[in-house]
C-alpha cells in the first residue's frame, strides 16, 4: 500500500507557523503584484494560496465612482463614530528575527577575523524541530495600523460579505471559500 502526501505550498506553510505569533496572516510575498495598490484599511480581496500574495479587490471606504470594479449593490461604509477611525501603532514590530515553535536558534563561535571586522555581529544558526516551520527577518521595525473591533463595521461586513462572495466567484471567476474573502480591519507593514 502505498501512501500520498500532499504537500503544502510554502506560502501556506509560512502563513500557518507564523500566524501562531499573533500578528495576522503572514504574507509570503507581500509587495504587490503588477502595480496593483499595497494592502489597504477597508480592502476586500483574497490572499492567492499558491503565491502568498495579496489581492485586493475593492475598498469599502472609497466611492463607488473612485473604483474599477465594485459588485452591483455596493455602496460604501459611512461613519461618524471615533471608533471606526484607524488607529497608528508605530514599531508594532521590532527589527529582529520572528520564529514559529519549531525553530530553534543556536549562537555560533566567530572566528578571530570576523570578530574584529564586525565586533557587534552574531553568528547564528537556526533549526527546525518539526516537519516545517517558518522564520522572518525584518531588517526594520513594522508599524500597525487598525480599526478597534465596532458595531459599524461588524453589521456591514455581515450585511455584505455574501454579495462579496457572489462578487468574486461570479463576476470574478474565481473558486475562493466564503471565509476567505477578506476585509481588512488592520495591518503590520514594514517601513519603507
Amino acid at each position: 500500500m502505498s501512501t500520498t502526501t500532499i504537500s503544502k505550498s510554502a506560502s501556506k506553510v509560512y502563513q500557518e507557523h507564523l500566524g501562531q505569533l499573533g500578528y495576522g496572516i503572514a504574507l509570503w510575498t507581500p509587495k504587490p503584484l503588477d502595480g496593483k495598490p499595497a494592502v489597504r484599511i477597508g480592502d476586500v480581496g483574497y490572499i492567492d494560496p499558491d503565491h502568498g500574495s495579496w489581492h485586493g479587490l475593492f475598498n469599502i471606504l472609497d466611492p463607488r465612482e473612485s473604483q474599477k470594479d465594485v459588485p452591483d449593490n455596493f455602496s460604501p461604509l459611512t461613519t461618524s463614530s471615533l471608533s471606526s477611525k484607524p488607529i497608528r501603532y508605530p514599531n508594532q514590530l521590532q527589527a529582529q528575527i520572528y520564529t514559529s515553535q519549531e525553530i530553534t536558534q543556536k549562537d555560533l563561535p566567530a572566528d578571530k577575523s570576523s570578530r574584529n571586522e564586525h565586533p557587534d555581529t552574531v553568528t547564528c544558526q537556526y533549526r527546525c524541530e518539526g516537519e516545517s516551520g517558518a522564520l522572518l527577518a525584518l531588517q526594520q521595525g513594522c508599524d500597525s495600523v487598525l480599526v478597534p473591533h465596532n458595531r459599524d463595521w461588524i453589521s456591514y461586513m455581515r450585511r455584505n460579505h455574501r454579495s462579496w462572495h457572489d462578487y468574486v466567484t461570479q463576476k470574478c471567476g474565481l473558486t475562493i471559500d466564503k471565509e476567505d474573502v477578506i476585509l481588512v480591519r488592520d495591518h503590520i507593514k514594514a517601513r519603507n
